[in-house]
Parts: structure tokens; C-alpha cells; sequence
């Protein structure tokens, strides 16, 4: 059982990825499980209080003078900061007892658990004590960070989990100060690293329209390619496949039963049928009611509203590793998407640094974006669970390794365009699946794989849904059964719909800045 399984929403898959940044300053941005054998070994170190205002203690004196973002003003908005701070504590004090007697007892450090269950005690909302908070907490996540980054492989469970709940704990300290971005700063490092969207939504919901503005020139006026700008560099996938992924036998997507034009509800059911049964559709026109078509293309539009909010990104070369980092949205698109979205509209050659938000889950995180990309009717019409949705979100060649999914997938490209080469269940022998055996496709753990620089597979072929094949660079003499394999590409471009039945291998390439959402869900009938 997961120790901060959120009981109202289905968590997204589990992830590896490539190695992240040595930076102590950083959180690891890749989201695992956090799970405990025991949730209750301990009486909660708070008990709720009936008040029906949310209850708490009282404050303790004036303290120091709040920073600007103060709800002291507002008595609504102090009445509804005191209820989430109070709203942390009671989860934090069910939470951190278990975590704290695994690191007295797992990990041999007794005085971080003390800390970290201190910290719970000194969460009040009043200026003294949520300053204790903060410094107690802050020495107890520096603790985990630094042991999660000494031995990322074989970390002890508790070191995320004290991470996440001294990040939770820190934002909703700085929420009592009044603190707002710092809360912001927080409560996304949590977030990041798996904190129960219940909770953090809370402080979010919150806190987010008291974020400061951010403002970046270099954003101003710059779009995303449009349907006519990537028409006009000639993509075809017909012609792409031998440059883009050589030496399998590969064929463009095409036909009246592989390209829908704006198909009925009936008839996507007739073909996009679940896992085995399926195969990859091309679709056009089934999100054309999409707000995010025409809003999301403006760079702006990000940088604005959500620049000042924290998002997990992998930087890096084409020809070398990527590492992963936690930067400010703004910052991420000012600097590296928005200079490549101008050498594509002035047709400049790109350079070689990449980088990629990838299988992020952005639309929890900003709730507010999925009233733009709202889950596809079909989904709900075929009775469909969904099982999680990400934004990907960079640079043009960005890659995603050859690679199978456990669920149904909807892959929406919004803004640029994408090569995407697919192989049915039938081609396992010939794609040399990187671990287990045949039985292994039918029973692999739920999983998806999250996009990498194309030469740094190391950290994906554990997983055992990914192929040892590099589709772009295909190595014939170490994997020869390849050059028999036979496949389907497409290229995407803004509106396009990509149907993915569950177990269907695909390998995805960014030919230009990108933005794709995607919904992985399952039917019963699958």
C-alpha cells in the first residue's frame, strides 16, 4: 500500500529515467512510489479537532511582519489559509510516524526522526512556530535529498517520503507566514516528488492567485510552429522513414482505416479496439473543440500566468547524456523552447542542446489547463478508466526509446509536429525486447516510458517494455532480426490524434518545438 496513495485519483505510472543533476540544490524530479508496510505504528502526533472552521490552535503572539501575499487583510482568506494549514498537520502528523520509525530503525538515523515528527508539533499556524517548521523541516529534507542522490538505485523508501512530507510540511509553514512563493516552491517540490495531489491541491488551489506575475522578453510574440508553418518544411513521413529510422521494413500510416477524418463516436469504436485487438489510428478532428489548439501555441500564455511554478525538465546534448533538473517554467521556456522556436520559423539550423518536460503530469499540477485538453468524449463513451495523462512539452529532437505502454493511449500533438514509428505485438522477436521473455508483454508491471536523449537508454532497458534498438540508428549486425521487422510511421502535426493500443511498441522523435498531451486509459472490455 502506498503510504500517500491519494484514494479520489488513479496514480500515473511509475517512471525510471536517466540520471539527474549532482546538484545538491535540486530535488530528484522523477515521480516513484512512495510506499510503507506500515501506516499506522504510531498514534497520529495530532489529533483533529471537531471545529467545524477546521479547528487548530491558537496563535501565539504577533511574530515578525508577514511578506507581501499576507490573507491577515482578508478574513475569508485567513479563515481558509488556517483550515490548510491545519488540514496539513492532521495529514502530516497521520503520515510521519511511520516514516520517522524508519529512519530511527531502517536507516540508523533516530534524530531525523525526531526531527521530522518535531517538525509536525511546531506546524502551528502562528508566525514562531511555522518559522521552527521551516528549519526543522528544511535539515530533515537536505538530509533525504543528499541520501536519495548518494545511491539512487537502493535509497530506502523513507528518504522520499521524508522528503516529500518535510517539503509539504515546509510549504504549508510558509503558507501560515504568509509566505506565497515560497509555499509555491514548496508545495511543487512535493508535488514533484509524489506528495498526495489532495493535499497539495488544497495549498495550490489556494495560494495560486496571489503567485506573482513573470515576465520574460524573450517569450513576447513567440509561437509554437502551426499547422502551415510545418506544412511548409515538407514533412512526410513517406520520405522521413529511411533518414529517421532506417532498416526496418516501415510504412506510412494511411488509408480510410488507418486516418479518420472526424469520425463518429461509433466509429472510433469500431477501430480503436483495446489492447490486442487494436492497432494504431490516425484521427483528425477529434479534439478540434480544444481551446489548448490556439492558446497553448503562445509561449506567452505559459510564462505569464504559470512562469514563477517549478516543473522537473531533462537538459542536455543530442550526442550526450541528459540530466534531469527542477527549474521555473518561464525560465524553461524562455531559454531554451522559445530560441528553437524561432530558428524553426526562420528555418535556422537547431543547435545541439535539447530539452524536454516529459511525462509530466501538468494538468494536476495546473489544474486549470484541463478545461483546455479535457479527456477525449471517446473515453467516456467506451465507459473508459482513465489511468493518467502527461504534458511533453520542448525542443525539437527530443526522443522517445522504442517502447510498449500497459494501457490504451490517446497521443495528442497541440502545438509542432512528431515522427512516430509503431510495431504491433507480432514483431517482439524482432524488436529484442531488453528484458524478461514473450510472457513478459502480457504481465509487465504498469509502466510508461518517459522521453531520453536517443544515446542514453541505460536507465529505460531495466524496465523490461523497452526495445535494445536504437529505431533512429539501428545496429544490424548486433540485431539483425530488426531488418525484418515491419512497422508503420506517421508524422503528427497540430489537431492529429494518435491512437496507441495497450502492448503497441512506438519510438517518438520531435521534428520541431513541441507540446503533445497524452491520456492513457483501460476499458473492462481490454
Amino acid at each position: 500500500m502506498d503510504l500517500f496513495a491519494d484514494s479520489s485519483d488513479e496514480e500515473s505510472p511509475p517512471v525510471t529515467g536517466p540520471a539527474t543533476s549532482s546538484s545538491s540544490s535540486q530535488p530528484p524530479s522523477e515521480k516513484q512510489t512512495l510506499s510503507s508496510d506500515s501506516q499506522s505504528r504510531k498514534r497520529p502526533l495530532v489529533e483533529e479537532k471537531g471545529k467545524e472552521d477546521g479547528g487548530g490552535p491558537e496563535e501565539q503572539g504577533p511574530g515578525p511582519k508577514r511578506p507581501r501575499g499576507d490573507s491577515s487583510k482578508d478574513p475569508r482568506l485567513a479563515a481558509a489559509t488556517r483550515a490548510v494549514v491545519v488540514r496539513c498537520r492532521i495529514f502530516a502528523s497521520q503520515t510521519v510516524p511511520a516514516t520517522a520509525e524508519d529512519l530511527r530503525n531502517a536507516v540508523g538515523r533516530p534524530e531525523l526522526g525526531d526531527k521530522l515528527e518535531a517538525a509536525v508539533v511546531a506546524l502551528q499556524h502562528n508566525d514562531e512556530d511555522a518559522e521552527k517548521c521551516l528549519k526543522i523541516a528544511d535539515e530533515v529534507q537536505d538530509a533525504a535529498w543528499k541520501a536519495m542522490l548518494s545511491d539512487r538505485s537502493t535509497a530506502h523508501r523513507c528518504w522520499k517520503e521524508a522528503f516529500v512530507l518535510s517539503r509539504s510540511m515546509m510549504a504549508a509553514a510558509a503558507l501560515a507566514l504568509g509566505d506565497v512563493e515560497r509555499c509555491v516552491e514548496n508545495a511543487d517540490l512535493a508535488f514533484i516528488m509524489g506528495a498526495p495531489k489532495q493535499e497539495v491541491n488544497l495549498i495550490f488551489r489556494l495560494v495560486a492567485p496571489q503567485c506573482p506575475a513573470y515576465e520574460d522578453a524573450k517569450v513576447k510574440g513567440v509561437r509554437f510552429p502551426d499547422r502551415a508553418a510545418i506544412e511548409a518544411r515538407g514533412f512526410d513521413a513517406g520520405e522521413l522513414r529511411q533518414k529517421l529510422s532506417p532498416g526496418a521494413q516501415i510504412e506510412p500510416l494511411q488509408g480510410d482505416k488507418e486516418v479518420l477524418d472526424k469520425p463518429s463516436l461509433e466509429d472510433l469504436a469500431k477501430y480503436c479496439l483495446p489492447g490486442d485487438q487494436g492497432r494504431a489510428v490516425v484521427i483528425k478532428g477529434m479534439v478540434d473543440d480544444w481551446p489548448a489548439l490556439t492558446t497553448w501555441c503562445d509561449l506567452d500564455f505559459f510564462v505569464s500566468r504559470y512562469g514563477n511554478r517549478r516543473i522537473p525538465v531533462e537538459i542536455g546534448s543530442r550526442l550526450q547524456s541528459m540530466k534531469e533538473e527542477v527549474t521555473k517554467l518561464g525560465e524553461f521556456l524562455a531559454n531554451y523552447v522559445a530560441p528553437r522556436c524561432r530558428e524553426t520559423a526562420e528555418n535556422v539550423p537547431a543547435g545541439e542542446e535539447v530539452a524536454y518536460l516529459a511525462q509530466h503530469n501538468l494538468l494536476e499540477q495546473l489544474p486549470e489547463l484541463l478545461r483546455m485538453a479535457p479527456m477525449p468524449r471517446f473515453c467516456a463513451y467506451e465507459g473508459a478508466t482513465l489511468d493518467a495523462s502527461s504534458v511533453w512539452l520542448g525542443t525539437d529532437e527530443t526522443v522517445t526509446l522504442l517502447h510498449y505502454d500497459s494501457y490504451d493511449n490517446f497521443l495528442i500533438q497541440v502545438a509542432g509536429a512528431k515522427y512516430v514509428v509503431l510495431f504491433d505485438g507480432s514483431q517482439f522477436e524482432e524488436l529484442y525486447v531488453s528484458k524478461g521473455s514473450r510472457s513478459a508483454q502480457s504481465s509487465a508491471s504498469t509502466s510508461t516510458s518517459k522521453d531520453v536523449d536517443e544515446h542514453d537508454g541505460e536507465a529505460f532497458l531495466a524496465q523490461g517494455n523497452t526495445s535494445a534498438v536504437d529505431v533512429g540508428k539501428p545496429d544490424l549486425e548486433k540485431y539483425p532480426k530488426y531488418a525484418k521487422a515491419q512497422g508503420k510511421c506517421v508524422v503528427l502535426q497540430p489537431g492529429d490524434t494518435l491512437y496507441i493500443p495497450q502492448g503497441m511498441w512506438h519510438y517518438v522523435r520531435s521534428l520541431t518545438p513541441s507540446l503533445s498531451v497524452n491520456y492513457w486509459f483501460s476499458r473492462s472490455s481490454a
